[in-house]
């Protein structure tokens, strides 16, 4: 399985990063707008940990001066 994700880079230069999803058809290289856009679905996590884990993504964001933000700050 190969796992996937995105990266968002906000106008002021913010850098989102989504992992274990499955990227929208033709979203990749667009704009996407908060509320209106689905980036992508989550992938199922089950094939690769055969032990179980609970399917879920992975989400890393960066000011545009490389200071990590704690993502349960900015996702409501």
């Amino acid at each position: 399985m190969v796992l996937s994700g995105v990266e968002i880079v906000a106008c002021d230069g913010t850098k989102c990063w989504v992992w274990y999803m499955q990227p929208s058809v033709n979203i990749v290289g667009t704009v996407v707008k908060v509320g209106s856009s689905i980036i992508g679905t989550a992938k199922t996590l089950k094939n690769r940990y055969k032990n179980g884990i609970t399917d879920h993504v992975h989400v890393r964001i960066h000011t545009r001066y490389g200071a990590k933000v704690n993502p349960s700050t900015v996702i409501k």
